[in-house]
């Protein structure tokens, strides 16, 4: 009776040991995991500079349709008209915002 007691104290100890093994493998495996997902997040991250080009880029979008419609307005309204007129330079320049937005719109849902 004894010797059973024994060796089923040395199965419990051998299975204990073995899930606690198990166990630590596990968690080595999980961890390994997460150090590579944030080396790889690391080196994903856009740099300041990318950053940067990225607004600029934006910005060149939306600015430059209005500057190109407030040119062509001044230029119109220049060669249209005897009296002083802005009529075609405010038209113009709304037409220049609605296609700069249309243009930053774009470009957000290409990228």
């Amino acid at each position: 009776m004894n010797k059973l007691l024994k060796e089923e104290n040395k199965d419990n100890k051998g299975n204990q040991q073995h899930q606690q093994n198990q166990a630590q493998a596990h968690l080595h495996k999980q961890l390994e995991r997460q150090a590579k997902r944030i080396q790889k997040a690391e080196k994903d991250r856009p740099t300041l500079m990318a950053q940067t080009v990225y607004l600029g880029m934006v910005g060149l979008l939306f600015v430059l349709p209005v500057i190109a419609g407030a040119y062509l307005g001044v230029w119109l309204d220049s060669q249209q008209t005897k009296d002083y007129s802005i009529s075609w330079t405010i038209s113009l320049i709304f037409v220049g915002v609605f296609v700069g937005i249309m243009n930053v719109y774009l470009f957000f849902k290409k990228t």
